[in-house]
């Protein structure tokens, strides 16, 4: 697993992969494996963007946090428990079986 990220005022991003390490007990690669899920963190003036994508489903996930609702004091924590719930989802669609058909 893997955050790829563009600078971000808003956010400690070391403390983000270090928060998200916690939650999940591992660390988040800065270079994805050519097998790893990895989210995708792009900031702008109005919100936090978190995308997951993986090699194995076409299926792209994102998430939006309107930064006016993010706290500063707690965005970093916000932030990393956010990616630690779309990558938890991003397993447990890795896990789904495909219809049979």
């Amino acid at each position: 697993m893997a955050l790829v990220s563009e600078p971000c005022d808003a956010l400690d991003l070391a403390r983000v992969r270090y928060l998200v390490g916690i939650e999940l007990g591992g660390e988040l690669q800065t270079t994805p494996s050519a097998d790893a899920l990895v989210v995708h963190l792009s900031c702008n003036t109005t919100a936090l963007t978190l995308s997951l994508t993986s090699p194995d489903t076409p299926a792209n996930i994102e998430v939006s946090l309107p930064r006016a609702r993010l706290n500063a004091r707690t965005r970093d924590r916000l932030v990393s428990l956010a990616i630690a719930e779309l990558l938890a989802t991003g397993w447990a669609e890795l896990e789904t079986p495909e219809p049979q058909e």
